[in-house]
């Protein structure tokens, strides 16, 4: 199976778009055959799991971080 996604931000990350596609191949198939002493048992699955998908999501009041470290923790750092 392969599987891929792909994002980008826009307008100082507030508008987000995303592009993924799920078994683009086609290959989510699944065949086994069991023997035992009087029986044979086959079985095949075909999860058609492929699809493609365009997402666009919005952030409204996205603020920066405002944290700007000081060193306030300095001074009890020399006291000890």
């Amino acid at each position: 199976m392969l599987s891929i996604s792909v994002s980008k931000d826009f307008f100082k990350r507030r508008l987000n778009v995303k592009l993924s596609g799920n078994d683009l191949f086609n290959g989510g198939i699944n065949r086994f055959t069991l023997y035992s002493n009087r029986m044979m048992f086959q079985k095949m699955e075909d999860n058609d799991s492929r699809h493609v998908s365009l997402s666009l999501r919005y952030r409204f009041n996205v603020t920066p971080s405002r944290y700007r470290g000081t060193g306030a923790g300095n001074a009890e750092k020399n006291r000890l």
